[in-house]
């Protein structure tokens, strides 16, 4: 592990007292929910976002290597430090300003995505990008991996709900961008640095849009006798022109109920919102498509929050159960055109079977963001029978005219695979604006890329 240099520890110390280097701290935060490990050489958690800029100003002007990172759920080790400082937002909680009448908020980038919620529901408003972890991730997370959800098929991305930054560049700018008054015209500037992963700037304040709860909402199960029906019924339902607000999947082996698994290989799980008669017709529109393919289907009136922690809960139940199997869960995160879930689920069946592993999956199957979750044991054997799955199922994904990763970035994980989806020169000029941007190479340093040199 490296150890900060004496002289840069001094720095740091005379604008922050909350820096650790102790073996607990640096444990805590040597990996997110990527199973690899990275090294630290020090922990801060600013108490303020002053405080925060002045830590920043000292590793910008002492090109101290650094990444910031807030509850650390990135699956691809995208807030994995590769012998750096890491700079813990969690602190930076504060939500500035509700104003309705304007439909936004500011907050800080450590603001939990459930804590913003919560606040906004008093006014009955919301801020709709829900990823699964959004009861921990943070606002300032999700902008930098343009995290998407169940929601983001109705209501798009995160990037679509940011309205404006305050950020920090590598030179010690700060500067806001967006389009909210007052603001400089740097609105496209917005779309380069929503889902850059934390390589590009600091992030200091967000403007977020938020919008009026629906009216009504209807909560719709689907069990399907086999995977074809399920996703056959998913492209008859948007031929009909109807959008679900939420439209998950979870197919066999990950159906937790085994009365339910002994006569149906796969549950959908919808959501319909809007005013009383647009709801209306969704159901007249969608029953009859479930009527003729045999499915059994109920309907559920309460909060869509309910049905996310059950569809989390029966995740988790079937993964606590086949932990006697494998103890370790692998999720990844790749994504198909809606046409082609059927072909890539047949694809990753066969996969379970050449390879003998348990293949888990739960996704989002309205804009074909599959999530395979593969169990194994942490032994070098297993690790690169993982890693073949993984490289198998990211090629087939590649080859049905996907991608490498829908909404969790590519962090480490993926980085090996970047040349499989992008030419040399894409990837050049991809690292042209890292380097441009970040000429020292100090900020979240090593990932994305596998070359390029920037030092």
């Amino acid at each position: 592990m490296m150890k900060m240099e004496s002289e840069n520890l001094i720095y740091l110390k005379k604008v922050t007292q909350n820096i650790f280097s102790n073996p607990t701290f640096l444990k805590m935060y040597k990996k997110d929910a990527y199973y690899e490990e990275g090294e630290a050489s020090a922990i801060i958690i600013p108490d303020s976002l002053d405080e925060f800029v002045n830590v920043v100003k000292v590793c910008i002007d002492k090109k101290i290597k650094f990444l910031v990172r807030g509850s650390g759920t990135n699956y691809t080790g995208g807030t994995i430090p590769q012998d750096c400082i890491v700079i813990v937002t969690t602190k930076l909680n504060k939500i500035i300003e509700i104003n309705t009448e304007m439909e936004y908020a500011i907050v800080e980038p450590g603001v939990i995505n459930e804590q913003l919620n919560n606040a906004l529901s008093k006014f009955n408003y919301k801020f709709t990008p829900d990823p699964t972890s959004f009861n921990i991730c943070t606002i300032g997370g999700n902008v930098s991996e343009n995290a998407g959800g169940p929601n983001c098929l109705f209501y798009g991305v995160t990037h679509d709900h940011i309205l404006g930054l305050e950020i920090m560049l590598l030179d010690g700018t700060i500067m806001k961008i967006g389009s909210l008054e007052g603001f400089l015209p740097y609105n496209n500037f917005k779309s380069l640095l929503v889902g850059s992963e934390g390589t590009l700037c600091i992030i200091l304040k967000i403007w977020v849009k938020i919008i009026k709860k629906e009216e009504n909402i209807i909560n719709l199960r689907i069990e399907c006798k086999d995977n074809t029906i399920a996703t056959t019924l998913i492209d008859s339902l948007f031929s009909t022109g109807v959008l679900p607000n939420i439209l998950e999947m979870i197919a066999q082996p990950a159906i937790p109920d085994k009365e339910i698994a002994k006569h149906f290989n796969s549950i959908l799980l919808l959501r319909f919102a809007g005013n009383n008669s647009y709801v209306e017709y969704c159901k007249n529109k969608i029953l009859p498509l479930i009527i003729s393919r045999e499915c059994e289907y109920e309907f559920f009136d309460e909060d869509i929050m309910y049905v996310r922690a059950k569809l989390i809960k029966e995740r988790k139940i079937q993964l606590s159960k086949l932990t006697n199997i494998k103890p370790k869960q692998y999720l990844t995160d790749c994504v198909v055109p809606r046409s082609k879930l059927g072909d890539i689920l047949t694809f990753i069946s066969e996969l379970s079977i050449k390879y003998d592993v348990v293949i888990l999956n739960t996704f989002h199957a309205g804009d074909g963001n599959i999530h395979p979750t593969i169990l194994y044991e942490d032994n070098e054997k297993e690790r690169r029978i993982l890693s073949k799955v993984k490289e198998e199922i990211l090629e087939k994904c590649l080859a049905l005219s996907g991608s490498i990763s829908a909404e969790h970035g590519i962090g480490i994980e993926k980085k090996d695979y970047l040349s499989k989806m992008f030419n040399n020169h894409e990837i050049e000029l991809m690292e042209l604006v890292k380097s441009t941007l970040d000429p020292y190479n100090i900020l979240n340093p090593d990932k994305i890329f596998k070359w390029g040199d920037f030092n």
